[in-house]
């Protein structure tokens, strides 16, 4: 009998079948015995896991209370070690980065009532981690250059705030003050000239005669008969300027007593003959105007203070040359001085009414050339109109036409007072030596104030940078619409956040302890707020959102001033605490107290009580 032949096949190191050379199973046979023999492997698997796990202690799990005390007590530690190990002004950022976590969850705590062993855990995770970072890295930290002199020295300039931006509201807005300190000849030059060479490329094509609601069409018939008559017999330009102006400087008086109105209108001006610099040079421009003369009207700064004079285009030099027929009452000569002469006591600051045009964009002079409008939404612009001019500041009619705006290398100068209109977003030239931006937020070089954020921001969070320590017009300078949440970078030493609202923070020496107060309220916050026991309440701090529909003040809290709720046309909800000592009776402002509900604690002074009844008669302890 012959032997029969055998091989030996593996099946993916699961199975070892022998196989006859003169008989072969069918695969469904094959197929079975794999899928067999791969079960009694994971039987065997999951047995020895259940032997293991009898062999093994039981394990119960923490209870709810457990994790509760386990989080307060790492708390605790955490505190104790930023108290003892942080105390110092380098470590600011460590202590912000332990102390955000524990801030963020007593805020999340007071949210939401159903907090679970999950959040906790959670929270136990984050802060051990960044607890166990901080421990490991903080003695490496560099000294610091700020000080405790330089804080107080900051606290004071921001309680001082209101009463210095009052004073100073208009110094922006007409003429730069600091301009005024650099009163020099070279600077007096340097612009007098700009501005005939921003008037020799606008050429007399893109000069408007003089516009006024009072001057009306009779006055300007008046004006040009009175003129024309006056010009009879003078052949050249030059000659009926003159006429006009010496007519001017001798009949015309300056009104240096201050209790007579001076004239300002040009047809006021002529038949009353008494006027200031205003008046003086807009007669001059309408008579002139009159005869067909191009000229236009300049706002500068002589040495007496503002003034205002006239730049005349000279039609045989083809040029434009500063007139001034205020200063000609006193010295003819100032009808057209040589540009050095003129500088030593004349500075041009703006050219009125007029606009140079290149590429569909509009420019003006204003402290410099100006980006007027720009009609196409170009995003970068020229960072120059010629050779000798360039583009230094931008006016408060660009920020209608673009939704990013660029600032380019040379701008000195943003008029933003009337708001951020059509803006989205700040795009600065990195080589410019004045402003920066980042996340399109609008800083001044070296981030250290925030200067702007434009209102259709789209982003529904900003963080401040631990940088800043000026936030310039505090809340209108954070006046976006769809704005949810402000974070505040870890290391910054002026400002804070919690809950999304933006803090100041200062010491008060007073109390010898950290206090802050608030900044802005996010328009767009949540309908709930808890503010913490550290907070000292100013007028309008909760003003004009529509957000907000409940207002917790935590213990600790002592006054309530005038105006602090002032026109918040969905709150519901006040809680006020026991330590409240000061409550005005005008704290409510445009407040519908018949859905306002206020809830006091129960052992409020019943002084304090008195007054909130004078004013919401629905209270509840």
């Amino acid at each position: 009998m012959k032997k029969k032949l055998g091989f030996i096949l593996l099946f993916s190191s699961s199975i070892i079948t022998t196989i006859s050379c003169n008989y072969s199973r069918n695969s469904k046979e094959l197929k079975d015995n794999i899928e067999l023999y791969n079960q009694e492997k994971n039987d065997k698997r999951i047995n020895e896991k259940n032997i293991e796990k009898l062999h093994s202690p039981l394990v119960k799990p923490k209870t709810f209370e457990q994790i509760k005390n386990e989080y307060y007590e790492l708390q605790s530690t955490v505190q104790d070690f930023i108290n003892n190990k942080l105390n110092q002004l380098k470590y600011k950022t460590y202590k912000d980065q332990l102390t955000n976590i524990i801030d963020d969850f007593w805020y999340y705590k007071k949210l939401n009532q159903n907090v679970t062993s999950e959040h906790y855990l959670e929270v136990i995770q984050n802060i051990s981690k960044a607890f166990d970072e901080v421990k490991s890295k903080y003695q490496n930290t560099p000294e610091t250059t700020i000080t405790n002199e330089q804080l107080e020295k900051d606290n004071e300039a921001f309680s001082n705030y209101g009463i210095k931006n009052k004073k100073d509201k208009n110094n922006d807005s007409d003429i730069n003050s600091s301009v005024k300190t650099i009163n020099s000849f070279e600077n007096n030059l340097r612009t007098n000239k700009e501005t005939l060479e921003f008037m020799n490329l606008v050429g007399i094509s893109g000069v408007n005669e003089f516009s006024d609601r009072d001057y009306t069409f009779e006055n300007k018939t008046q004006i040009k008969t009175f003129s024309k008559e006056l010009i009879k017999g003078k052949r050249t330009d030059q000659e009926k300027t003159y006429a006009i102006y010496d007519w001017i400087i001798k009949n015309v008086k300056y009104a240096f007593d201050t209790r007579i109105q001076p004239a300002i209108e040009p047809f006021d001006v002529l038949t009353r003959k008494i006027a200031v610099c205003g008046g003086y040079s807009n007669l001059y421009k309408a008579m002139l105007d009159s005869v067909g003369i191009k000229n236009t009207i300049v706002i500068g700064f002589s040495k007496f203070g503002d003034h205002q004079w006239n730049l005349v285009y000279d039609s045989e030099k083809k040029t434009f040359f500063h007139s001034d027929p205020t200063w000609g009452a006193n010295n003819p000569n100032y009808y057209n001085k040589t540009i050095e002469e003129f500088a030593k006591d004349h500075r041009a600051f703006q050219i009125i009414d007029v606009k140079y045009n290149l590429n569909n964009v509009s420019y003006e002079y204003n402290l410099g050339v100006s980006l007027f409008k720009n009609n196409e939404n170009i995003q970068q612009i020229k960072e120059q109109i010629s050779n000798n001019l360039n583009v230094v500041s931008i006016s408060k009619e660009a920020f209608k036409t673009n939704e990013i705006l660029y600032v380019g290398k040379h701008i000195e100068r943003i008029e933003y007072e009337s708001g951020t209109h059509n803006v989205k977003e700040f795009i600065v030239d990195p080589s410019n030596k004045y402003f920066a931006s980042k996340d399109g937020i609008l800083y001044n070089k070296d981030f250290t104030k925030l200067i702007l954020a434009p209102e259709l921001y789209e982003k529904s969070t900003i963080t401040i940078p631990k940088t800043v320590k000026e936030i310039a017009d505090n809340k209108s300078s954070l006046a976006i619409k769809n704005l949810k949440e402000i974070k505040v970078e870890p290391g910054n030493y002026w400002f804070s956040s919690l809950g999304g609202i933006l803090y100041r923070n200062y010491f008060d020496k007073m109390v010898n302890k950290e206090l802050r107060k608030i900044i802005t309220i996010p328009s767009k916050i949540g309908p709930t707020l808890y503010i913490p026991n550290d907070v000292i309440l100013d007028s309008h701090n909760f003003s004009f959102n529509d957000s907000i529909e409940n207002i917790h003040l935590q213990e600790g809290i002592k006054i309530i001033p005038e105006f602090t709720f002032n026109n918040l046309k969905n709150l519901k909800l006040i809680e006020i605490p026991a330590s409240v000592e000061s409550f005005s009776g005008d704290a409510f402002v445009k407040i519908d107290h018949d859905k306002l509900k206020i809830k006091v604690a129960n052992n409020i002074s019943p002084f304090i009580l008195d007054i909130i009844k004078k004013v919401n008669k629905n209270i509840e302890k």
